[in-house]
């Protein structure tokens, strides 16, 4: 499994978010679930729009834009399909992560 952190991806075991982090010390986080179909996210707008009004709610600053989240994360797909999980933290105040 491969997961996307602060702009890069790598294997879940060589990730780490950092005990500072607020969505860690507090639980200020959202997160989406969503499938993938022949590399391609279903229902992606709809997703991208819940996504940001949470982040927008909770003040956390997205890393990255819409279009490259969609293309990086569907690179690693395979062409059957995945399920997909985006989760997004609140990083200490002054970190621009």
């Amino acid at each position: 499994m491969h997961v996307y952190v602060n702009g890069t991806i790598c294997p879940a075991h060589e990730a780490s978010v950092s005990v500072l982090d607020h969505g860690f010390l507090y639980g200020i986080g959202l997160f989406e679930t969503m499938r993938v179909y022949d590399r391609k996210l279903f229902l992606w707008d709809d997703h991208f729009a819940r996504l940001s009004s949470g982040l927008l709610a909770l003040q956390i600053q997205p890393y990255g834009q819409k279009r490259s989240w969609r293309t990086r994360s569907c690179k690693r797909s395979t062409p059957m399909g995945c399920g997909m999980r985006m989760c997004a933290s609140a990083s200490p105040p002054g970190r621009k992560e």
